[in-house]
């Protein structure tokens, strides 16, 4: 047996000794480490054995390993990993079915459009708190008491259990369900029980909505779907939505 952080620096070692030939190209290939430590750039070897360019991207996290890049280059890492040690059968990201990596679930909606979500960590959640029905929206308009609930320690282990299991989807793959999220953080003491009510109702919200999640793809150079942007969107272009919370009243 061995520490996390013994392997780590094994695994980095022997991951930056790793050379292979690409079999599009006839090039040979390695790897570099970034700033950020679990993530490796692909790239070409140079005369003097340096690594340069991009054509792909690996991410570790302890013995999960996931690579990006076009088939070609996958695979060649793929062979060259399996040199070295044993794996299990590597899974394919595609548009039939969700494939899993450190919590999240990605499949593809098309060929440009990768979404990341968390279905399965959802459906343990209904399944455990017994979700029966679903709803439209997060949360019902609603204000905590005036005066704080009369509540026993049993029902704040319950509205802090159930906030910190939202809270962990809210802050990965469902921003979405953030307010609501943060009301039940805020009144997990004070208010448990109204707490425990505003986490049903993301439940149900969330049982209407489980492949809901993050989706990446190309920018599309419009100026969005109502046309509401001055200029075209481009790479450096940051756009933000408000919720306007006082509308039609407010301006």
């Amino acid at each position: 047996n061995s520490s996390p952080n013994h392997w780590a620096g094994h695994r980095d070692r022997t991951v930056r000794t790793f050379r292979w030939t690409d079999t599009a190209t006839g090039k040979r290939l390695g790897l570099v480490q970034t700033a950020e430590g679990n993530l490796w750039r692909i790239g070409w070897e140079s005369k003097d054995g340096s690594i340069e360019g991009c054509c792909g991207h690996l991410v570790v996290y302890v013995d999960d390993l996931m690579v990006l890049g076009p088939s070609h280059i996958r695979q060649g890492f793929l062979t060259r990993l399996q040199q070295e040690w044993k794996v299990s059968t590597p899974e394919t990201v595609g548009k039939d079915q969700w494939t899993r990596f450190c919590g999240f679930e990605l499949k593809w909606d098309d060929d440009t459009h990768l979404r990341v979500a968390q279905p399965s960590y959802i459906e343990e959640l209904l399944e455990r708190h017994r979700v029966q029905r679903s709803r439209n929206t997060p949360v019902a308009k609603s204000d905590p008491p005036e005066e704080p609930e009369v509540a026993t320690a049993e029902d704040v282990r319950a509205a802090q259990a159930l906030t910190g299991e939202l809270l962990w989807l809210s802050i990965r793959s469902r921003p979405d369900i953030s307010y609501g999220v943060g009301m039940m953080g805020r009144n997990t003491l004070k208010n448990p029980r109204w707490s425990m009510n505003l986490g049903v109702q993301l439940l149900e919200f969330l049982k209407g909505t489980p492949t809901v999640g993050l989706v990446y793809g190309p920018c599309d150079s419009s100026h969005g779907e109502a046309d509401q942007l001055s200029i075209p969107r481009h790479d450096r272009l940051l756009e933000a939505f408000s919720d306007v919370s006082f509308a039609p009243g407010g301006s």
